[in-house]
């Protein structure tokens, strides 16, 4: 298993890169890291810019309210179709 953000925030190495690293729902055993689109990929959106700071404060502390750990129940989202593209991935 990964080490969890806050675990990185208290070792004693760089914390540079640590904003790069947020935490997300569901995902309290690994990451994912998109640096930047490749370049001419016309289908990648491109990310919001992550908020400045290392996030080990106030915005990591969150994660382990009560709040964080018992939201409330959403309604099933609409599926919504693939686009055609992802068909050669899917389905050859």
């Amino acid at each position: 298993m990964l080490p969890s953000k806050k675990e990185l925030c208290q070792s004693k190495s760089s914390h540079d890169w640590l904003q790069k690293i947020r935490p997300w729902y569901k995902h309290d055993d690994h990451f994912h890291v998109r640096l930047k689109c490749p370049a001419g990929d016309r289908l990648c959106d491109k990310q919001e810019p992550i908020p400045s700071g290392d996030g080990c404060g106030a915005d990591l502390a969150w994660w382990f309210s009560y709040e964080a750990k018992h939201p409330k129940p959403k309604p099933p989202a609409p599926k919504i179709p693939l686009p055609k593209e992802c068909n050669s991935v899917l389905y050859e």
